[in-house]
């Protein structure tokens, strides 16, 4: 079994994580002081990653080869050296020269190995590049760059900031965001007893005070100990759990193997989403069918699983010592799962044996990510070619049967679609602006039976796709649900509404009990403290929440997101200058960051002065060829009645992201108010067959082509409307117009 690194956190920059540098320790809580009770625990958990995710470099725990081997990645010139136990990576930037930096820390161990590097400002820097640990017959025992078109020293590069929590145990940030230095500190360098059963010290008083039966969990805050009892109904081919985990688990191995917003530090005990805002499985993180896209860590994956809602836990299958697993082959599948009913060709199609017959082959199919590292996607889904054939997402039997067409898959899948498959159809018929599915994906958040996840995830792309009143009456309901997923996904969709609305449906869901939904509500009704109206109880509790909210944020100060999203609190609060201050912030932490500039653009823009907005996004395109940025420029622009600079800029952006239908609008508003109305009509045609039926942008196809084409040449363009919204009274009524002028004798 390939055993995975926790590594690189710092290429997707929604995980928000901390760091370390000076080292503490208490005696009670060392992982040496377990091993006189657990020594076959603690024994496993010296051979495993956790405990070496993170280690001083040394001769014992450096892998690669530092005997002055180099590799050019990226531009960067990165040369490897190594003697007495000391050990450098010296780098050439273009047009600088040569900078040896020490390398402190190894990081992770299989199947690649980063390293750590001392920069100024307390930091310890990933550099993007790693050794491959893989045995040489399997392509390893090299250097190789990994895939980013980041900056070697960019913050999503820094342990600090990315990686720190996970890999190292009782991380102390300490980020000064006036110095923009951090002074970390740690309890334990690697992921030792602590980091999942939390402080030992109750432990050791209940061992002293020999009390087996008075002090719950053995002195623990919490018990990790889910698996459950399992039994086989008559009749039945997989077993049911006899009772439901309480998410403790979940919760302490999810704090690291999510991707989301850290919120909070993890408490033993706690639920998942009380420290972590876990990200929806949207796009582009996940492809439309849930399947794993970008790394996502797991946790999100597994969330839309079947296992997941019959109370499977990690431990079913993982040692969580060792982190092996619990058996071979199909027979981990096999505890759960009949064997004699679904390890035969009868069920999986495939001799016995063979590749196919593995279960995780068909229903966990992986993806390679850092150039080594294959990771299985745990949504335990059923491969669908069909799918596939009509949406574009992959499919596990692609991967084995490279060689086959389509429809010849898909003739080896018979009934092989699942509810699961016409949700994501629904989705892709919604993201290309067709209605068909509108109906069916409300029906589907509506029902009870819906996959909780996947129904907040269907929410969100409602909520982007649509304003309707039936939206915002199932989000109202949803509110109520229990699942923190689908009360954020209402918050969200809530959030567009008129304040005294927002603060009549959500004032009562302030004091929510899991914390990162109490959090979107302060964020959503923050703006609320500068009215009059409120109640004094409502200012109170709202003020305290908007606070709690805040000092959420202060812990990812380091991140400018996090900076980004404090300057929109204090905007919201009616604090101009520091919004201001947040935003350049987020520039001195990462002056390309394009959010950061558009938002003190948009700042200086509502004070008045166009002239600074402009200044700042000229300089922000100087930094990046960023979409966002030209797009704010070329309204900018327009605002200043600069017609052909911001038909320029709007261009550049369509240019730079052609799949975004707001640019193109725009572009095809710019394009006809400067005389070029067939410009703008060939714009919207060729943005409709790259994006499929966007109904503002066949709306506004519709118009020009009744105003700039003849009749016959702008009926299709208005029956297209007419589909994609067929209660729209004007479109009938120029559908009426245009039939009319058609019907008249030609002259």
């Amino acid at each position: 079994m390939v055993r995975h690194v926790i590594a690189a956190c710092w290429l997707f920059i929604a995980l928000f994580c901390g760091t370390a540098r000076a080292e503490f320790s208490l005696a009670v809580n060392q992982p040496e002081s377990c091993a006189g009770c657990h020594q076959v625990q603690f024994s496993q958990w010296q051979a495993s990653q956790h405990a070496e995710a993170m280690q001083p470099a040394s001769s014992n725990t450096v892998l690669g080869n530092f005997d002055g081997q180099s590799l050019t990645h990226a531009g960067v010139r990165y040369r490897f050296l190594g003697a007495e136990g000391r050990y450098q990576i010296a780098l050439t930037a273009p047009d600088q020269p040569e900078r040896p930096l020490d390398v402190r820390y190894t990081f992770g161990v299989y199947p690649l190995q980063q390293y750590l590097v001392d920069l100024p400002g307390g930091r310890l820097q990933a550099l993007p590049v790693a050794w491959d640990s893989r045995r040489a017959a399997e392509g390893g025992q090299r250097w190789y760059g990994l895939d980013s078109d980041l900056g070697w020293d960019h913050y999503a590069f820094t342990w600090n900031t990315s990686c720190a929590e996970c890999h190292s145990t009782g991380i102390e940030k300490g980020y000064d965001a006036a110095q923009n230095r951090f002074y970390t500190h740690w309890q334990f360098v690697n992921v030792s007893c602590q980091a999942c059963h939390g402080n030992a010290e109750g432990h050791q008083q209940w061992l002293r005070n020999q009390q087996p039966s008075s002090v719950a969990h053995s002195g623990f805050a919490a018990t990790l100990a889910e698996r459950g009892s399992w039994y086989l109904p008559e009749e039945a081919s997989i077993a049911r759990r006899r009772d439901r985990p309480d998410g403790g688990q979940l919760s302490a191995c999810g704090q690291c193997h999510s991707l989301g917003a850290r919120i909070d530090s993890w408490q033993p005990g706690s639920k998942l989403e009380d420290h972590l805002s876990l990200m929806l499985p949207n796009t582009p993180l996940y492809h439309l069918d849930g399947q794993i896209d970008a790394e996502v860590f797991v946790t999100g994956s597994f969330r839309q699983s079947k296992m997941h809602d019959a109370g499977v836990v990690c431990s079913d299958c993982h040692n969580p010592h060792s982190l092996t697993l619990r058996a071979e082959g199909n027979a981990l599948c096999s505890q759960c799962h009949l064997p004699d009913h679904y390890d035969r060709p009868a069920h999986h199609g495939h001799p016995e044996h063979s590749r196919g017959a593995q279960c995780v082959n068909c229903h966990m199919p992986a993806t390679v990510y850092m150039g080594v590292d294959a990771r299985r996607d745990h949504r335990f889904g059923i491969p669908s070619p069909a799918l596939s054939k009509a949406i574009g997402v992959p499919n596990a039997c692609s991967q084995c049967h490279v060689d086959k067409s389509p429809d010849w898959l898909i003739a080896g899948m018979p009934g092989s679609t699942t509810q699961a498959d016409a949700v994501s159809l629904w989705l892709h018929q919604l993201d290309r602006g067709e209605i068909t599915g509108l109906p069916r994906l409300l029906d589907y958040v509506s029902t009870a039976n819906g996959h909780r996840f996947r129904q907040a995830r269907v929410m969100a792309a409602l909520g982007a796709q649509m304003d309707d009143p039936a939206l915002t009456e199932l989000a109202r309901r949803k509110l109520r649900s229990h699942d923190p997923a689908l009360q954020r996904a209402a918050v969200e969709i809530l959030e567009r509404l008129p304040l005294d609305d927002r603060l009549l449906m959500l004032l009562p869901h302030l004091d929510e009990p899991v914390k990162s939904v109490r959090l979107a509500v302060a964020r959503v009704l923050a703006e609320g403290l500068v009215r009059g109206d409120l109640s004094d109880a409502d200012r109170q509790r709202l003020s305290r929440r908007a606070e709690e909210y805040r000092q959420s944020l202060r812990r990812n100060a380091d991140h400018p997101a996090s900076q980004i999203a404090l300057g929109n609190l204090s905007l919201a609060l009616g604090d101009e200058e520091a919004a201001g201050n947040a935003y350049r912030q987020a520039l001195r932490i990462d002056v390309s960051y394009s959010p950061a500039s558009i938002n003190l653009a948009d700042l200086y823009r509502q004070r008045g002065d166009e002239a600074k907005a402009q200044q700042i996004l000229l300089s922000a395109r100087q930094q990046a060829d960023d979409a966002a940025i030209s797009y704010a420029l070329s309204m900018s622009y327009f605002r200043q009645r600069k017609l052909d600079d911001g038909l320029d800029a709007i261009s550049h952006a369509v240019t730079l992201a052609p799949m975004n239908s707001d640019y193109v609008y725009a572009q095809a508003v710019a394009l006809e108010q400067s005389g070029q109305p067939l410009a703008a009509i060939t714009a919207l045609e060729q943005a409709l067959k790259r994006q499929g039926e966007r109904r503002q942008l066949v709306e506004l196809l519709s118009l020009y082509a009744v105003n700039y084409q003849l009749p016959a040449e702008a009926l299709p363009h208005v029956l297209r409307w007419r589909t994609l919204a067929p209660d729209d009274r004007r479109a009938a009524a120029i559908e009426q117009g245009l039939r009319r002028q058609l019907a008249r004798p030609t002259q």
